[in-house]
């Protein structure tokens, strides 16, 4: 079996047209004008999932204080741990 002989494709950056090899930006315009329209959407899911890994971070610290203050002091009621259970 033999291969055809095909050309390679003309590409406009290429050594041969006297382009530099990684000139392009790195992110392609066209991206860009097309993600228009997602661009709001993406900002507040950033911003909401920030929120969600503030809240698990503050739960996750409150619920360690509480268990952690519990298990070595003397208050074991809840309202000596009222605050601390409001944050939660």
């Amino acid at each position: 079996m033999t291969t055809p002989d095909v050309t390679p494709a003309h590409r406009p950056d290429s050594a041969e047209s006297g382009g530099a090899r990684g000139r392009r930006r790195p992110i392609d315009p066209r991206l860009w004008r097309y993600s228009a329209s997602v661009r709001g959407y993406l900002v507040l899911s950033v911003i909401a999932a920030l929120i969600d890994v503030a809240a698990i971070v503050v739960s996750a610290l409150m619920i360690g204080r509480v268990l952690a203050g519990v298990i070595t002091t003397d208050a074991r009621a809840l309202g000596d741990w009222r605050t601390d259970l409001i944050v939660l």
